[in-house]
């Protein structure tokens, strides 16, 4: 009897030390897994003649935009799946999320679906979508153009106030896209609301007319959407040199302020 007792307490505590180390083991993989270590990696060498710009940590590119290294790596057996177009999103890389999703990979959220992908797709999402999501996508489809999921969102009551590191209207007007400024502002997004650097959104339409490349910046009508925010009220006052900055991206455009 005793020996039975005594075989079924080793058995007890064989499987509780089992299950500990189960239990160790799922931990381990999970963490894996969500720091992607398990993943198929690659290692890539390249000769380049000139590095100008080159920082550690900056987004690859190959021949100068992303999509040609993003077949090379599907060619070898690479996956792809939400958190990669979420990563090229937030690294201000539009087609790169957008091959990505061309090519397979999926989406998995409103905020990512109003950036890349057709209307129909952010509407069905938009269904179950928490409040604050709708409002990051609000702000992710004025960061990249998509105007007709902006102007969905709209139309369902998307505060376009939220709380947020850059606004709406910050994201439209830092593009100088004129037709979703005016849409902005006159569904009444604030002219004074202060972005995560604490610049309102003529402050920082200005921050991006003077640090935009040449050829976007002659691509772009930053006096005209200055102009819109200036009749629809935008302080010109905020520090002393404000009217000379304003003055200096109307020369740097070749017009003449009103």
């Amino acid at each position: 009897m005793a020996d039975g007792r005594q075989f079924a307490l080793q058995i007890r505590i064989g499987a509780f030390i089992l299950a500990g180390l189960l239990v160790f083991v799922a931990i381990i993989y999970l963490l894996g897994a969500q720091a992607r270590y398990f993943e198929r990696k690659y290692d890539l060498i390249a000769e380049f003649t000139e590095v100008g710009g080159l920082m550690e940590g900056a987004t690859v590119r190959l021949a100068g935009v992303q999509i040609p290294l993003i077949d090379l790596l599907l060619e070898h057996g690479a996956a792809m799946d939400a958190e990669d177009v979420r990563s090229a999103l937030a690294n201000g890389c539009p087609e790169a999320a957008q091959a990505l999703v061309e090519r397979g990979a999926s989406v998995d959220s409103v905020v990512e679906a109003a950036a890349v992908c057709p209307l129909d797709v952010v509407k069905r999402m938009a269904g179950s979508a928490t409040r604050r999501d709708l409002e990051k996508a609000l702000a992710m489809a004025a960061r990249y153009g998509t105007y007709d999921v902006l102007e969905y969102l709209l139309g369902l009551g998307v505060d376009v106030a939220a709380p947020s590191g850059m606004s709406p209207l910050h994201q439209a007007a830092g593009r100088a896209d004129l037709e979703m400024v005016r849409l902005l502002i006159e569904r009444g997004a604030p002219l004074e609301m202060k972005n995560a650097y604490g610049g309102t959104v003529l402050d920082s339409t200005l921050w991006f007319a003077y640090h935009v490349s040449p050829a976007e910046f002659a691509s772009r009508d930053y006096p005209a959407v200055i102009d819109a925010l200036i009749d629809a009220g935008a302080r010109t006052d905020l520090y002393p040199e404000m009217e000379k900055y304003i003055d200096e991206v109307y020369r740097k455009a070749g017009k003449k302020r009103r």
